[in-house]
């Protein structure tokens, strides 16, 4: 109670945690020897992190969700350098995720970088990702590439997020986990697992209702993920995943500085008067076959189909209430050869993707929330084709070659079911290809030291929603793909097995980079346009130092210096040079430090995050100031014998109430750009009960292993 009572005045949320989830007992040696072997999966070629020419992030979710509320990415992510989240708090935007740059653009979602889950595409043909559907306590593990991958999988591919959800282990087990706290949160999840025969069943479902730290920001959301691998041999497995998810949610808007200073917690005024918000309800069905031949060659092949239902209520009166029915597929083929070419190991991935994407949208206008007049209805159409390889050779003992090529074809569709006159009619179809490519090298410098470094490119082309046309219906003709090379260095290692360490430094060249703009009279809609040239030069740098048996000192560096080298932008019919200005919604500088102590039964952690100033327009008149936030965590695992083992645990986010800007909507009209947050204390307990544990303390007698 001491502790609570220091805490500033400002700080009055609290949430109350019920959990369960993975056992939590375990000490950073079993941490370290588990994570060892780890291949990661984001390169179409299974590798060891070390040996990757890549800056890769390997975060295991078990240790991370210790006294988190694992309501998002963005408390696992923020210790990625070279990674930006923003809009933790609004659910009707959504997490905005930004890895060197790319993605900083988006006005809601992620763009520019390609998230998997279990092998399976959550981006869509055209480069949108929506992250509404996942429950991060089913996670496992995720994998994070930091720079440009088109040359594995295509289009928005500025780096790779893929999450891996758990397995079943061979005990069958149910968890059910509840959460309450403030600003009317509310949680409740059951998740399970059984292993019968070959078969391996895991999944989980979820349900979060919040009122909102901000007036007018209500939402709730519901999912269900279900995975069910069946192995025919020792090689042979398919798996099949069913996901489906519902979300309502109010949009609070932005703010101008004026009225953030006067009332953080306020939503803007056309906000409430339009009712803004959204509603989505979305259905996901996948296959992966995979055989892990005996020879060394493997075969995956995937396959999925989806469909997503939205409505959006936009703060204004014009075409301001939004409504698609969208379906989505896509299938898959990888072959794998480990082969041995002039007495050196080889491995070479020839691969096919096809996804496509149908929309079926309208707009009507916004009538103070009731839906008025039809302003749009068009048909719009997005089919992707790629084809790829990468080979890895060992061209000595200490030397490995990576190459990699890709060619896409993108081809868009929009047609117009609103026009009466032919002459009128926006009908249109536009098609991209690109081909990528990437060369990467990895050199052993000593056994634990790994000299590593790529040249690569990446290609963008926009979403159906930023094709938008501002003079009208149809897509915007005028818009182009954004495209780049990353040239990269970097020193990777590890020492006396209680330090690794991952250091890069890059540079990246684009031409018609996209960025989002406003028109004037118009309050909430984006809009996109190229922007000649820019260059983002960088710095990243992570650490973990085991320095004693339980304690564990982790930091994450990120220095960004991104502009434009060549950009003139017409605001209200005058010709504005943005040359060597900054980009906007990219912090200069993030630094991430965290001290945790990883006992067998207790664990504790203090982290600080540091994120620099930023400009929230083209022409950085709009300066936004950094921050620094600490966090703090305490928990201790308790055995409860037939009832299972759980643990109790407190947390702080933002220990000392620092009040600032959790999203910045770039080039905002009137000046609305920041959406601000405060303080959230977090405590509860986890647990995990085994089934047969369960079935003991119920029955009274014991059960045969």
């Amino acid at each position: 109670m001491v502790l609570f009572r220091s805490l500033p005045r400002l700080i009055k949320p609290t949430a109350f945690t019920v959990v369960a989830s993975l056992p939590m007992g375990l000490a950073a040696e079993e941490f370290r020897t588990e994570l060892d072997p780890l291949m990661v999966t984001p390169p179409r070629l299974d590798i060891d992190p070390m040996d990757s020419p890549f800056a890769v992030d390997v975060l295991d979710m078990p240790l991370i969700q210790r006294g988190a509320q694992d309501l998002d990415l963005s408390e696992a992510l923020d210790r990625v350098p070279g990674l930006f989240t923003q809009n933790r708090y609004n659910q009707a935007q959504g997490l905005r995720m930004s890895i060197r740059g790319f993605g900083a653009r988006a006005a809601f979602g992620v763009r520019g970088v390609r998230v998997m889950l279990d092998g399976i595409p959550l981006t869509l043909p055209d480069g949108q990702t929506q992250l509404d559907g996942l429950d991060m306590t089913l996670l496992d593990r995720m994998e994070v590439i930091r720079g440009p991958f088109s040359a594995a999988y295509g289009n928005a591919s500025g780096g790779v997020v893929h999450m891996v959800t758990q397995d079943a282990p061979e005990e069958p087990f149910v968890t059910v986990r509840g959460q309450t706290g403030a600003y009317g949160l509310r949680e409740l999840a059951l998740r399970g697992g059984v292993t019968p025969g070959d078969w391996n069943l895991f999944g989980g479902v979820r349900g979060v209702q919040r009122d909102g730290y901000r007036d007018h920001s209500e939402s709730e959301s519901y999912s269900l993920y279900g995975k069910a691998r069946y192995n025919f041999n020792d090689t042979a497995s398919l798996t099949t995943i069913v996901n489906a998810s519902r979300r309502e949610a109010d949009d609070p808007g932005g703010l101008t500085r004026a009225e953030w200073r006067e009332d953080r917690r306020q939503a803007a005024g056309g906000n409430e008067t339009f009712n803004a918000g959204e509603k989505v309800d979305q259905q996901r069905l996948a296959w992966i076959f995979r055989d892990d031949m005996h020879n060394g060659d493997s075969l995956v092949a995937r396959a999925f189909v989806g469909r997503r239902d939205f409505e959006n209520r936009l703060p204004f009166p014009g075409g301001g209430q939004v409504a698609f029915d969208r379906l989505f597929s896509g299938v898959g083929l990888q072959y794998t050869f480990d082969r041995q070419w002039w007495g050196r190991s080889s491995r070479l991935v020839l691969g096919i993707d096809a996804e496509h994407q149908r929309d079926d949208r309208q707009r009507y206008d916004n009538n103070n929330g009731v839906r008025g007049a039809q302003t749009l209805d068009q048909e719009e159409t997005v089919a992707n084709i790629g084809v790829y390889l990468e080979n890895e050779l060992a061209v000595t003992d200490r030397f490995t070659l990576t190459l990699g090529g890709r060619y896409d074809q993108v081809r868009l569709e929009v047609e117009d079911a609103f026009a009466d006159d032919p002459a009128d009619d926006a009908s249109g179809t536009r098609t991209l290809d690109e081909l990528s490519w990437m060369i990467g090298g990895s050199f052993a410098l000593t056994a634990q030291h790994r000299l590593y470094g790529n040249v690569a490119t990446v290609f963008e082309t926009p979403t159906t929603n930023e094709l938008a046309n501002p003079a009208g219906r149809g897509f915007n003709p005028d818009l182009e793909s954004q495209t780049a090379v990353n040239y990269e260095l970097g020193l990777k290692g590890e020492l006396g097995g209680r330090l690794d360490y991952d250091l890069a430094v890059f540079t990246i060249r684009l031409r018609d980079e996209l960025v989002p703009f406003e028109l004037a009279g118009e309050d909430g809609r984006t809009y996109y346009r190229n922007a000649g040239r820019s260059r983002r030069d960088g710095f990243e740098a992570s650490v973990n130092w085991w320095f004693w048996e339980p304690l564990r000192l982790s930091a994450a560096y990120a220095y960004s210096d991104f502009y434009f080298r060549d950009f003139e932008e017409e605001v209200d019919d005058a010709l504005l040079d943005h040359s060597d200005r900054y980009i906007p919604g990219i912090p200069q500088d993030q630094l991430f430090v965290e001290l945790a102590y990883d006992g067998t039964r207790r664990f504790a952690a203090i982290g600080a995050q540091y994120v620099g100033r930023m400009y929230a327009d083209n022409a950085n008149q709009e300066r936004v100031g950094g921050y620094a936030l600490v966090n703090a965590r305490v928990g201790q695992q308790l055995s409860l014998g037939g009832a299972g083992d759980w643990q109790w645990f407190a947390g702080v986010n933002n220990i000392f109430d620092r009040d600032y800007a959790t999203n910045v909507r770039i080039n905002a009209n009137r000046q609305a750009y920041y959406e601000r947050a405060g303080a959230v204390l977090v405590c509860g307990c986890r647990g995990d009960v085994l089934m047969k544990r369960l079935l003991n303390f119920f029955s009274g007698r014991r059960l045969n292993e």
